[in-house]
């Protein structure tokens, strides 16, 4: 699904949108500091409460994936991304929260 600037300025159309595509895996990358407010708004949903969420972020300093992953997001992978190896990322923390892999909160 790809969503519009409108999507995510206006949050309903957003979740309405999530809700009916029902996705794999959310790949959500940071915009001004957004990610951990915008989790919070997604865990709330039961409908979504089971899909991993993979954040892409600029914040690479020593602690920010440890505050992703306390922050309730299954996966973190720090800007910039490595195009070829991208998907494998988003891939292994799928598996992992369908219980095909390691533990990715460890």
């Amino acid at each position: 699904m790809k969503l519009s600037d409108s999507d995510l300025a206006g949050g309903d159309s957003l979740f309405r949108g999530l809700l009916e595509s029902a996705p794999d895996a959310m790949v959500i990358v940071d915009k001004a500091g957004t990610i951990v407010l915008i989790n919070s708004q997604l865990r709330e949903e039961p409908e979504l409460s089971a899909v991993p969420l993979i954040a892409v972020t600029a914040s690479a300093m020593t602690g920010d994936r440890d505050k992703v992953i306390a922050a309730g997001f299954d996966g973190y992978i720090s800007k910039p991304i490595t195009p070829e190896t991208f998907v494998a990322e988003v891939e292994s923390y799928v598996q992992r929260k369908q219980g095909h892999g390691d533990n990715p909160r460890r």
